[in-house]
């Protein structure tokens, strides 16, 4: 009975460990972004990791066509890697990929 007790707490352990978590960084989620992605691509490449702030704002206001955008805000927080911002268009009603910085 000990080694199943041990090895129970060895399991406990390990389900705990922050290093074995799935949350992908900005890095990782910044390398595997493509132009015209829709908002549920970014989720499946970011793992579903929820950005830190949603902002939606107007682009292109110094020219000739302003045009509503989107922003997703992925700060550093608990996540390795730069601050990831990735900027959403509308394209025919749906929110795509324009670019990310």
């Amino acid at each position: 009975m000990r080694p199943a007790l041990l090895l129970l707490c060895v399991g406990g352990l390990m389900a705990c460990d922050s290093s074995t978590s799935t949350s992908p960084t900005n890095t990782s989620i910044s390398s595997a972004l493509k132009a015209g992605m829709t908002e549920q691509q970014v989720a499946q490449v970011s793992n579903t990791r929820v950005p830190n702030r949603v902002v939606m704002q107007t682009c292109g206001s110094e020219t000739p066509a302003p045009f509503a955008c989107k922003a997703y805000i992925y700060d550093r927080g608990l996540h390795a890697g730069a601050k990831l911002t990735v900027l959403f268009e509308s394209v025919r009603g749906q929110w795509v990929v324009s670019q990310w910085f």
